[in-house]
């Protein structure tokens, strides 16, 4: 199994979803998980133990933490025809999960997205409430398209519930270690029941069952 990861955030920026997602990239290469993180460029130096793409960004406005990434389809569909993914997951709904999902469609391979950013909350917070209505119904388009949307919490996954939003399952973060071996429970269930080999020809090593993070 090989899992190519889309995200808009990547160390070492500091914020959950940066942080989480390099956890998720190391535990899989403990693993033996071939991964490929295409992230906007942070800046991240230094050899992982799994490739990185950068794509080009710039500084998102109302984040200066974080960019907006300004990525090459083709030249990320060269990446990944070298990679050759069999599962892609989307960190995050912006530039580079829209790219994400417009590949993993094209590619005819199966996709999971985590719900990671409260987009309309962070409006409200700036003061933009007003765009609320047309970011949950962009959220339900993007997540519509996705095997499986995972959440951190139970409470998480009633309000996308109630906003619409299908194929939820708790993933607590996406990453439980037990002995070193992490949790890919979800990957392992798409592969499995999306008319794909058996998960034993996937991977070798049983993963622990996940436990959800309590609210």
């Amino acid at each position: 199994m090989k899992v190519a990861i889309f995200t808009d955030t990547f160390i070492p920026q500091v914020n959950g979803v940066a942080r989480t997602i390099g956890r998720l990239a190391d535990a899989l290469t403990k693993q033996e998980i071939p991964c490929m993180v295409l992230a906007p460029d942070t800046g991240l130096a230094g050899d992982h133990g799994y490739p990185v793409y950068f794509a080009p960004g710039l500084d998102l406005p109302l984040y200066r933490e974080c960019k907006i990434a300004l990525p090459s389809y083709s030249e990320i569909c060269n990446q990944l025809e070298f990679f050759k993914p069999d599962i892609v997951h989307l960190a995050t709904e912006f530039s580079m999960g829209l790219i994400g999902l417009k590949y993993a469609s094209s590619a005819g391979i199966p996709v999971v997205s985590s719900y990671t950013i409260n987009f309309p909350q962070y409006l409200s917070y700036y003061k933009l409430g007003l765009f609320s209505t047309w970011a949950w119904k962009y959220l339900r388009w993007f997540h519509s398209q996705c095997h499986k949307n995972y959440c951190p919490s139970r409470s998480t996954l009633q309000l996308l519930e109630k906003k619409g939003i299908q194929n939820l399952a708790i993933w607590g973060r996406g990453i439980h270690h037990h002995n070193g071996v992490t949790t890919v429970n979800g990957y392992l269930y798409v592969l499995t029941y999306r008319n794909l080999r058996p998960v034993h020809n996937w991977i070798s090593v049983k993963p622990p069952k996940a436990k959800p993070l309590q609210d």
